[in-house]
């Protein structure tokens, strides 16, 4: 047996669940209970357990059992098979014919449901909208406003998902969280309006006030903290943790930024990773670039172009902040950087190390290079000249073209080996043997000579540091031997020889001389050669004198032996004048003798 209530207006809510209490128990044969003009009218034999309260509250049901309705026209169109709901509040689920198992709560929570089941709506106009979605948890004003057919859908906060029309499993909490989503589905939108214009885009984290606010068709992308991915619209795969971590990405995708304002303008830069408050915060349209340090990175590419600000790794505080659009850089250190903003294809490793060209290299503390094309390797060390090498503690390099190792308290360099200079002929021309031998090296000045160190660092501006103050002092000690490079200088021009061997600084008010000593091996060997060659010379004027002294000799020999037959004959004549005289007779016979 059924009991309606009809007319009663204003009536304390308790006072009636007071009356229904009694009348349910006491009355109800199938254990309906209505209350209002028109409350469960229709309800008919196989209704059971049924509560209606409020004017045309159940209207239609007949034969659907275990609903409750309270409220103006809830769950007005509740049919036949329509069994389990919960419909508080003004046509809260007045249109539900066939769904089941629901929970509305509020003014018009639920309104055009008609066979969606298993769906919980709390709050005025709470899934208002929708019509077969199932199991949508939709709680707050206007939470799941618009949703139609979406399903499995949380929807938490105050218009939270409000735009949602056939999205599935998304978690909306939040004031306007995932206001306009439409059919997105498997995002998670945490905090108030994030996630506000997503319309279309799937598997998105959200979380944050107004993270990824401006996400529209954007997928796999996770963004948490304060405006994270802001401006988001159609990127997809990025990670943003931080307040206003990629705030202005568009279309980017593949970006990874951590830290706060980290990639805050990506724009549509992709493959990107940002690790640190600032990093790569200015990026625009620059793709590759890994930044991790505060503020590392932060101006890349701030001229707009997709050709400019690609590939460069920086990792420390404010390493690489002033690169604009630069390539292929590689910094590492605090404050590493490049002394330009548009420079290319450079290592600079080391705290305050920096490069100021493209293609050079700074690796140490401090180190820096000037022009293209140079490397400095060492604490301090620094290279100002053009495709030159400086290698050493504060080495220091002014000259272009230049190799230079160690500084001025540097004793020696050495190696297992000789260095091995090219000297292909295929690749000489120009070729003249013009080299002064004797005349260059009988002038040279050879001298020893020890180094006013002190001086030379102040000349370089080299500061000495405490650590080798020892052997810039005992350097002073060691006596040296060698040449004066000017005096060098001087007897090469005398000589109209354009000798190599003297480094000739192009500003001697600021680079010094030096001398290239293993160059003077070829003006050694011309000498030497000039030397033998005199020497052969005079070998063939010995042997010619030689060849002289041998004729004298056997003209003397026989000039000796005609003398002694002279003498010889010299004395028989004197003895035979001798005899004559003692002997007429004899010298008749002598007469006779040289008569015949």
């Amino acid at each position: 047996m059924e009991k309606h209530y009809r007319k009663t207006k204003n009536v304390p809510l308790i006072f009636l669940l007071g009356i229904f209490s009694v009348v349910g128990n006491s009355y109800g044969q199938t254990g309906n209970a209505t209350f209002g003009d028109g409350a469960g009218e229709n309800i008919t034999a196989g209704g059971n357990y049924n509560t209606a309260i409020g004017d045309s509250a159940g209207y239609n049901t007949t034969t659907a059992d275990r609903n409750s309705f309270l409220g103006y026209k809830a769950g007005y169109s509740n049919s036949t098979s329509s069994s389990d709901n919960t419909f508080i509040g003004y046509e809260a689920g007045k249109l539900t014919t066939t769904g089941s198992y629901n929970t509305f709560l509020g003014a018009y929570s639920g309104t055009a449901n008609t066979s969606g089941h298993r769906n919980i709506f709390l709050g005025y106009g709470a899934g208002r909208n929708n019509t077969t979605g199932t199991f949508n948890v939709s709680i707050g004003n206007d939470a799941g406003y618009n949703n139609t057919t979406g399903t499995q859908n949380v929807f938490l906060g105050q218009q939270a998902g409000r735009g949602n029309t056939t999205g599935n499993a998304n978690v909306i909490l939040g004031y306007d969280a995932g206001n306009n989503n439409k059919t997105g589905a498997d995002n998670v939108l945490i905090g108030k309006e994030s996630g506000f214009y997503l319309d279309g885009g799937n598997d998105n984290i959200a979380i944050g006030t107004r993270a990824g606010f401006n996400l529209d068709s954007g997928y796999d992308n996770i963004f948490l903290g304060r405006y994270t991915g802001y401006n988001v619209e159609d990127g997809y795969k990025n990670i943003a943790i931080g307040t206003k971590a990629l705030f202005s990405v568009f279309s980017s995708h593949h970006n990874t930024a951590v830290g706060d304002s980290a990639g805050y303008d990506c724009f549509s830069g992709n493959y990107n990773t940002f690790f640190g408050s600032g990093a790569g915060k200015e990026v625009r349209e620059a793709d590759y670039n890994t930044f991790i340090g505060y503020y590392s990175g932060s101006n890349t590419n701030q001229s707009n172009s997709t050709s400019n600000g690609n590939g460069n790794t920086f990792v420390g505080y404010k390493t690489g902040a002033t690169n604009n659009t630069g390539d292929d850089n590689v910094g590492i250190g605090v404050n590493a950087d490049l002394s330009n903003s548009g420079r290319s294809r450079t290592v600079f490793v080391g705290t305050n190390s920096s490069v100021g060209e493209s293609d050079a290299v700074s690796i140490g503390y401090a180190a820096s290079t000037t022009l293209s094309g140079s490397i400095a390797l060492g604490c301090s060390t620094s290279v100002t000249g053009s495709n030159s090498i400086g290698i050493g503690y504060g080495t220091t390099v002014s000259s272009n073209n230049s190799v230079y190792f160690g500084n001025t308290s540097t004793t020696s360099i050495g190696g297992i080996v000789n260095w091995t200079a090219t000297s292909d002929g295929r690749f000489k021309t120009n070729v003249q043997e013009n080299i002064p031998g004797l005349d260059f090296i009988n002038k040279l000045r050879p001298v020893s000579y020890t180094y006013k160190t002190d001086d030379l660092a102040k000349f370089k501006g080299e500061n000495i540091p405490e650590d080798l103050e020892k052997s810039n002092e005992d350097k002073k000690k060691i006596r040296y031997s060698g040449f004066i490079a000017q005096e060098v200088e001087k007897i090469a021009k005398s000589l109209n020889f354009d000798f190599s061997g003297v480094e000739v600084p192009e500003n001697s008010e600021s680079e010094i001389y030096g001398i290239r000593y293993a160059e003077f091996v070829v003006p050694l060997t011309k000498a030497v050669q000039e030397l033998s060659q005199k020497v052969e010379e005079q070998k063939e004027i010995i042997e010619a004198q030689k060849q002289q002294i041998s004729n004298l000799q056997v003209q003397q020999e026989i000039i000796t032996a005609q003398n002694k037959l002279l003498k010889e004959l010299e004395n028989r004549l004197v003895s035979l004048e001798r005899v004559s005289k003692q002997q007429p007779a004899i010298k008749t016979s002598l007469v006779s003798y040289n008569q015949r």
